[in-house]
């Protein structure tokens, strides 16, 4: 395909039938700064996104993916789906956010959210105090990337070699989450 004619690209982008018009829309403004680099006047045409339902796993589902992982991991992702929290917020709770007592966890609010107080089960409590004491430490190499110790096998390596002195804070474990719509 001769990326210098724009409608050879049109029609090869048009006959992309796996492609969904969300991927055409991203390939038709790639192209569009491509042609803009170039001086290549074209019309790009537009395609409609058509949204689709989310896949959202069944109880069984995410407790056979809890099952099957580290223990971090696990504790990780059964906090998300006991709390639904975010995992900005999972990520920024303390120790000291844990109430034994009443076996509640508080976390602060993101996005402009309400900072609130979530029940959570005695076999989470459990598996976040068995836990290895250095996983619960988290290491922050900058403000911008949040670098969980333990979850990368580059992350102590990384956080040595860095010349400004790292910082621990006392957290919980983290992990990538489901978008918010979908937490269980």
């Amino acid at each position: 395909m001769n990326l210098d004619d724009p409608e050879e690209v049109k029609l090869f982008i048009a006959t992309r039938e796996t492609w969904s018009n969300g991927h055409k829309q991203i390939v038709v403004y790639a192209y569009e700064n491509y042609a803009k680099m170039h001086g290549i006047k074209w019309q790009p045409p537009y395609y409609k996104h058509k949204p689709s339902i989310p896949f959202v796993p069944t109880q069984k589902e995410i407790d056979a993916l809890i099952n099957g992982c580290t223990k971090k991991l696990a504790t990780s992702l059964l906090a998300l789906k006991e709390t639904g929290f975010r995992i900005g917020e999972l990520w920024d709770c303390k120790w000291t956010d844990l109430d034994l007592e009443k076996n509640t966890i508080k976390c602060k609010a993101e996005k402009h959210g309400n900072p609130r107080q979530v029940r959570i089960s005695a076999k989470l409590i459990q598996m976040l105090y068995a836990l290895p004491k250095e996983q619960r430490i988290h290491i922050q190499q900058d403000k911008t990337k949040r670098t969980p110790m333990g979850l990368h096998p580059t992350t102590k390596q990384t956080s040595r070699k860095t010349t400004k002195p790292t910082t621990q804070r006392n957290t919980l474990p983290h992990v990538q989450t489901l978008p918010r719509n979908q937490a269980i």
